[in-house]
């Protein structure tokens, strides 16, 4: 077992980093900190980058022995979202092992993973072993609220020492049983992160007389339902059969929700919370979750605006998610006001890599038998910032078979009581430095 990521995700848990969206949250300089102590017990050096006061990153390298061959990026975030302790069966923040499973906020969203990277980099280092290629680890703040201060400043200022060819990132790893068959999927790309706000205009009046008033609450809800009824076209990613196989559903349902016709009334068979992890997983989805409008009970409302979550599949440009939108509004076209808080269009990278064949080569060794399979994530992550630039990016962990299982690992996610095995943080943990050691094998 490896107490050393324990230890460390315990301390990353306790440290509190919670990142609420604000400028003022997030505090990850502590978590750098802590880190830093880990890396101390090694050779090896490390940086930070702190772009605005108490919200660093830490980044650490291991140098190849060949300055031309690849390089890999281990990349973790070190905040987290919020969480209410009165709504845990534990403290959220007590990093406490129950059970055999470190629980916390952040044991699965992503200090697991983050933890078992930056002790992979400090066990390889005092191995002695060099790779061709470097190594680089970077534990990355704000990814909770877009990775501005972390993933994308660095991206953008520093990425001489970030630039990688191949990423390794949230999240994957849960075993997937089907037809005596197991499966570890991996992320291979994510979609697309579109905030839109749409502003509406009506005109004041008295609110006693509400007949043919031009209210822009009205116009809204109109709007609202134009987005709920929208029906833009269903893809379904690499391996979608298997996915679903490998999820234990029936043939009979599969075969229906494999189909374009079908799919919408197959996913009525389905059961919470997996119903809406396989919708996402095949639709664009529009999510009005914000409206606000109106001053006062007795005025007609005459500014109303609404903030919609948009996510795209895969191979979605900006452009032709202008065009959805342009035509959902219909006639509201050129009478409302767009702009977007974010606008990122989904990324996406192929499994026919030297890195994917090193990730299957060192999960066989450790579950012979286990292989890997394509997924997307319906959230986004920093690994965006280096797909954009080019690199290779995986989601990739290594849980235990008697951890949870896909949908309540997933339900975590910025969900209650989050926890994470120590049997799978020594299974990641031997993950990376696996990948470590023979992706050079496959270069």
């Amino acid at each position: 077992m490896s107490n050393a990521t324990t230890e460390l995700v315990q301390q990353l848990i306790r440290n509190e980093c919670v990142n609420d969206g604000t400028i003022e949250s997030g505090h990850e300089t502590r978590n750098a900190n802590t880190i830093a102590s880990a890396l101390e017990q090694s050779k090896l050096d490390f940086e930070f980058f702190e772009e605005i006061p108490g919200r660093a990153s830490i980044v650490s390298r291991i140098t190849g022995s060949d300055s031309e061959a690849p390089k890999l990026l281990l990349q973790g975030h070190t905040d987290v979202v919020p969480a209410l302790a009165l709504d845990w069966d534990f403290d959220p923040f007590g990093g406490e092992i129950i059970d055999g499973y470190v629980t916390g906020r952040g044991a699965v969203d992503m200090f697991n993973i983050t933890a078992a990277m930056a002790i992979a980099m400090i066990n390889i280092s005092n191995s002695g072993f060099k790779p061709k290629g470097d190594i680089i680890f970077a534990g990355l703040a704000d990814e909770e609220a877009g990775g501005n201060y972390g993933a994308r400043y660095l991206v953008e200022n520093h990425y001489d020492l970030v630039q990688a060819n191949y990423v390794l990132s949230e999240s994957g790893g849960t075993h997937m049983v089907n037809n005596d068959k197991t499966f570890l999927p991996v992320v291979i790309g994510e979609k697309g992160v579109h905030w839109v706000k749409i502003e509406i205009e009506g005109t004041p009046s008295h609110g006693s007389k509400p007949y043919g008033a031009d209210n822009s609450n009205i116009k809204a809800v109109e709007l609202i339902q134009r987005f709920i009824d929208f029906k833009p076209p269903i893809q379904f990613i690499q391996g979608w059969e298997t996915f679903l196989g490998a999820l234990g559903i029936n043939k009979e349902l599969v075969t229906k929700l494999n189909s374009q016709e079908s799919v919408d009334q197959a996913l009525l068979e389905i059961d919470q919370p997996l119903d809406s992890v396989l919708h996402s997983c095949c639709h664009h989805t529009f999510s009005p979750n914000v409206i606000h409008g109106g001053v006062k009970v007795n005025t007609i409302a005459d500014h109303t605006y609404i903030e919609l979550d948009i996510r795209t599949l895969p191979g979605t440009t900006c452009e032709q998610l202008a065009s959805m939108i342009n035509e959902v509004l219909g006639n509201y076209s050129d009478q409302v006001r767009i702009s977007y808080l974010q606008n990122e269009e989904s990324t996406i990278s192929p499994t026919s890599t030297p890195l994917w064949d090193s990730l299957q080569a060192v999960s066989s060794s450790i579950f012979p038998g286990a292989h890997l399979l394509p997924t997307i994530s319906t959230f986004g992550t920093d690994s965006r910032y280096w797909r954009y630039k080019g690199a290779i990016a995986y989601g990739a962990a290594l849980f235990d078979p008697t951890d949870v299982n896909y949908q309540d690992h997933l339900a975590m996610f910025h969900g209650r009581n989050e926890k994470v095995s120590i049997k799978s943080l020594a299974h990641t943990t031997d993950l990376y430095e696996g990948v470590i050691r023979s992706l050079q094998d496959f270069t």
